[in-house]
């Protein structure tokens, strides 16, 4: 989308956004007082879709591994139906998003699972899903 700029309605401020058909994010501010000039204003982070999902998890037996230490966080996931998963804090700090399927009820089934870790401000969460 190209970026186009609105006026506010007395006509006084001009704020940059992505396209002229969006509606005013914030419509009763007064963009007329401004302590900062915008064109100092620079994005903050990663671009959409910046930060890489893991799609295909790979586990060990805990018996096996060796890099972790045994008191460092991990998040959990105690399927109905087969082995027990843990998800290293490391891990998902740089990940944020797991992808991963697991043990339904039957022998059979698989049940797709997402794990959720936004730092910091929304705490950790298993959804099963549909990818």
């Amino acid at each position: 989308m190209c970026p186009s700029h609105w006026r506010d309605r007395s006509g006084s401020a001009t704020v940059l956004t992505t396209a002229s058909s969006e509606p005013r994010p914030w419509p009763n501010t007064d963009f007329s007082r401004l302590a900062v000039d915008l064109g100092e204003v620079i994005s903050g982070g990663p671009p959409r879709d910046g930060i890489p999902a893991i799609l295909d998890p790979a586990f060990i037996a805990v018996s096996e591994e060796a890099r972790l230490n045994p008191r460092e966080p991990v998040m959990t996931y105690v399927p109905e139906n087969g082995p027990a998963r843990a998800y290293p804090i490391r891990y998902l700090m740089w990940h944020e998003i797991v992808n991963d399927v697991v043990d339904g009820a039957s022998r059979w089934s698989k049940v797709p699972m997402r794990i959720f870790f936004a730092k910091p401000h929304r705490p950790a969460r298993v959804r099963l899903t549909d990818f």
